[in-house]
């Protein structure tokens, strides 16, 4: 387990989620005190572009992997992520980097890189819940969907035999009036290939897809200026 540190070289802080929640706040917190990232009360300067970013954000972003959950929170200038050091959570990392490295940072939490092509390329169509069932018992037998010819039955049998990750990103910003206000990228990784999800109502289609394709949406994900509401 990493313990409670602050490398003021790089802002990045490394503590429990209290002592965060001290640092956003401003509360008492021997913890975060300890490190290094506030003297009398007044943080760090190296984490000033963070803390600005968290308390005023312009978009914020929620990261799954997994059972893992990681936050963001991005200005015009700096992102803020927070991401959990190990899976119960119980301690985790501030980092922070200019905006525009967003795209970069989260294809690196992801693990995203070179993968084969899917084969056979077909896309497939599941009800949500059994998507999330397949997912979460990968290796237990499965009929496939009614209505799914052998072509897509066989590709699903490899998607569960090859699966490595699903993960999901989602940015959420206070929308202009022709704004969503959300975007969303969410992949499931196997050995073999990755599929983009895409919801359908109560299914989602599996799109096969490319890594270039999925850094393309990354850097798709945040908002643009027009797409903000105004003060």
């Amino acid at each position: 387990m990493s313990t409670t540190a602050y490398d003021p070289d790089s802002g990045t802080l490394r503590a429990s989620a209290a002592a965060f929640a001290a640092l956003r706040d401003g509360s008492h917190s021997e913890e975060l005190d300890a490190t290094g990232a506030r003297t009398a009360g007044e943080p760090h300067a190296a984490l000033g572009p963070a803390l600005q970013a968290m308390r005023a954000p312009v978009c914020e972003l929620t990261l799954l992997r997994g059972n893992r959950r990681a936050r963001g929170w991005v200005d015009g200038e700096a992102v803020a992520l927070l991401v959990p050091e190990d899976d119960a959570a119980e301690r985790l990392a501030l980092r922070t980097l200019p905006t525009t490295f967003v795209p970069d940072a989260l294809a690196r939490l992801n693990d995203l890189g070179p993968r084969p092509r899917v084969e056979p390329a077909v896309r497939l169509r599941l009800p949500v819940s059994e998507l999330a069932t397949r997912l979460a018992n990968p290796k237990a037998p499965a009929l496939p969907p009614a209505g799914m010819d052998e072509t897509e039955a066989a590709a699903l049998r490899t998607l569960a035999a090859s699966l490595t990750e699903h993960w999901r990103v989602e940015a959420r910003w206070r929308p202009s009036p022709d704004s969503p206000g959300v975007r969303i990228v969410e992949v499931v990784d196997t050995t073999a290939g990755l599929w983009l999800v895409v919801p359908d109502g109560p299914s989602v289609e599996l799109w096969p897809t490319t890594p270039t394709t999925v850094f393309r949406q990354l850097s798709a994900l945040l908002p643009n200026a027009d797409e903000l509401a105004g003060p």
